[in-house]
């Protein structure tokens, strides 16, 4: 197993050598349409209908990069067996990115006795050409301690962002010894995912299943959502479906977590007065509550109130009265013991003990 924490796995960090500031980063979604990527439009979010077919995962062989010029520091030599890359994409229309590149040349820096390249792509925006960028690099050369290249049309992009899905205006890709993709995500925590791939410690099969199965859990998000608003049944039993069948084995604690709370949501939102859908009419539904209220409280063990009391509810609606008891007993028990106590969820297990005790 990788020493590596989910947070860093997943990108969720705000700087290259900082892993512990965290910024929202939906894992969902690809900048393409039928035409090719449309970059001008990051980093708006813009997902497909569908889940696109994964094109490059972790574990492929990298991309070759496909530059029309080295705007400053090149050129780099293709991918060379013995060293360790990070590929940064960034936006070329943005209005200031001295931050950004300081970041990048101070990773650069930090490893520029070992065998690792750090280096940067940029390319042709709405508002941003190739002429234009070459002037606006010439204003923030000192920031600008790394090679630089400029995308031919947009093939590295498409070849990377497109294919592995990414939608952040950066995106970080970094390339093992083997020239390997050992990892992508937003900047954050890139200088230990080196040092473990330096060490040969770095472990392919966990960064994969960790970021697939957040990707996969991104789009479960995307697609209950869609399904409530189209009042698609159809749509939601099928996301239903996946979300309690899909993810029989977490890669990982943090991970689990994040799944029972998806779980909860989705139960939640079946119960809500506002819900497109009526549980108690439609039995495929009623099951689906049931399977994910059953499956969020395992992951708590069977003893967090919270996905106990949904438990409760959901066994109730399904008609078992006596476990549907138990549970809000036991959830009760468990809330009152909370410190500081949760008054609203209390006298909500109160009232559900009160009813599911009346036969």
């Amino acid at each position: 197993m990788n020493p590596i924490p989910l947070l860093v796995l997943l990108g969720l960090s705000g700087s290259f050598d900082d892993p512990t500031t965290s910024a929202s980063h939906p894992r969902a979604g690809v900048c393409v349409s039928d035409a090719g990527p449309e970059y001008t439009q990051r980093p708006r979010l813009y997902v497909r209908e569908t889940q696109p077919e994964r094109l490059l995962r972790i574990g492929d062989a990298a991309p070759a990069l496909d530059v029309a010029e080295w705007t400053r520091r090149g050129p780099v030599k293709p991918f060379q067996a013995g060293t360790a890359y990070v590929v940064v994409f960034v936006p070329s229309s943005t209005g200031r990115t001295d931050a950004l590149f300081e970041s990048i040349s101070k990773l650069a820096e930090h490893f520029a006795e070992r065998p690792v390249r750090v280096l940067a792509v940029a390319g042709e925006e709405r508002n941003m050409n190739l002429e234009s960028w070459r002037r606006k690099v010439e204003t923030i050369s000192d920031t600008i301690r790394f090679p630089l290249a400029w995308d031919n049309s947009v093939r590295s992009r498409t070849a990377y962002l497109a294919a592995a899905g990414e939608l952040q205006p950066t995106t970080v890709f970094v390339i093992d010894t083997q020239g390997r993709l050992a990892w992508y995500g937003a900047p954050g925590g890139t200088t230990p995912i080196l040092e473990s791939i330096l060490a040969g410690t770095w472990n392919l099969e966990t960064t994969r299943k960790e970021i697939e199965s957040q990707e996969d859990l991104a789009w479960l998000r995307i697609e209950t959502i869609r399904a409530q608003r189209a009042k698609d049944i159809g749509r939601m039993i099928k996301a239903g479906e996946r979300l309690t069948t899909g993810f029989d084995d977490p890669p990982s604690l943090e991970f689990a977590e994040a799944l029972r709370d998806d779980l909860m949501r989705f139960a939640s939102d079946l119960l809500a007065a506002d819900s497109a859908f009526n549980v108690e009419k439609e039995p495929r539904l009623r099951a689906l509550l049931l399977a994910s209220a059953q499956h969020a409280a395992k992951i708590d063990h069977n003893d967090k109130p919270r996905s106990l009391a949904l438990l409760a509810r959901a066994q109730a609606i399904n008609g078992d009265k006596a476990r549907a008891l138990r549970s809000a007993r036991k959830a009760l028990e468990l809330a009152e013991a909370m410190q500081p106590p949760d008054r609203d969820l209390i006298d909500q297990l109160t009232r559900d003990v009160a009813e599911f005790g009346t036969h």
